[in-house]
């Protein structure tokens, strides 16, 4: 059961409206690799020392992917994919590098994985 709670916060396109309460998640805390190569290892024959080295591999083999120009296809779990934003100029022959403001990640999530939102229960917490 996924927890939130209420949340006063007023429309950034409409300044002067009145406030309304949105739903925030409340979250349980941060999972970091140790603790998913721990929970892996349970679900296997492997150490979790093996999950660790695995997931680390996997990580840094991703990074070189994306930073080759890959789209890395995660079956089950989603894609990740790099977008760029870039300062518009006037004919293909002016742009460069240089207008190329930022670089991020996208990670568009798998059908499974939606799935997952989609039968996701929720309940609210006061205070």
């Amino acid at each position: 059961m996924h927890k939130f709670k209420p949340v006063q916060r007023r429309n950034p396109l409409e300044p002067e409206a009145p406030r309304k309460f949105y739903a925030l998640p409340v979250y349980t805390g941060t999972m970091d690799i140790k603790e998913l190569s721990d929970e892996v290892a349970e679900k296997s024959s492997l150490t979790r020392g093996d999950c660790y080295s695995v997931i680390q591999n996997f990580l840094s083999t991703m990074q070189r992917a994306l930073n080759r120009g890959y789209i890395v296809k995660l079956d089950d779990l989603g894609t990740f994919r790099t977008t760029l934003s870039s300062v518009g100029v006037e004919t293909p022959e002016e742009l460069s590098a240089v207008n190329i403001k930022k670089a991020r990640i996208r990670f568009t999530p798998a059908h499974e994985l939606k799935g997952t939102l989609a039968s996701m229960k929720f309940t609210k917490i006061e205070g």
